[in-house]
């Protein structure tokens, strides 16, 4: 009976240990608080929806491809290929003209950071490069332009010079 128990609190535990390597030292923080009021959440949206001149839809809908290509290669431990670069690169392509559409300078500063670091990524090599493309993505994905979009995983990484701008305008508060 005790090894029915013990069994699946060592695989549980080495999976934890695992997924911390994982993370490289670099720790999560809990999300935004301002994700959680329904109303503020509506609010920053909407902000950041009028500060874009162009299709916000096309915009997020670009935004959630980017992230969820990282997210299948990067996730256990995958390795990037020259197949997922170049998918990244093109969807890098189609948004970087979207960036100038964006009035709200520290989102656009964060999206042209990923276009920077995306141009530069190895092709064969995990390296912290893309670990960086994927966590500025995913924040930006998760709490600013698709916070509604379901999710398994709701990491916050907090590399993002947007939330911490949301968070200041908001009052400090969220």
């Amino acid at each position: 009976m005790k090894s029915k128990i013990i069994l699946p609190i060592l695989i549980i535990g080495l999976t934890a240990i695992i997924v911390l390597l994982a993370l490289g030292g670099q720790s999560k923080e809990t999300g935004p608080d301002f994700t959680r009021d329904d109303e503020l959440r509506a609010a920053i949206i909407g902000y950041i929806e009028l500060q874009y001149s162009g299709n916000w839809h096309e915009f997020a809908e670009l935004v959630t491809s980017i992230h969820t290509i990282l997210n299948d290669t990067l996730g256990w431990q995958g390795i990037p290929n020259i197949t997922v670069l170049n998918k990244v690169s093109k969807l890098i392509d189609d948004l970087e003209p979207l960036i100038d559409n964006i009035g709200y300078e520290p989102l656009a500063e964060d999206l042209n950071e990923l276009v920077a670091i995306v141009r530069r990524l190895p092709a064969k090599e995990r390296t912290q490069s893309w670990l960086d493309a994927h966590r500025i993505i995913h924040d930006l994905d998760y709490f600013v332009i698709n916070p509604d979009r379901p999710a398994q995983v709701r990491d916050y990484w907090g590399v993002t010079k947007t939330i911490p701008a949301l968070r200041e305008s908001s009052g400090g508060q969220h």
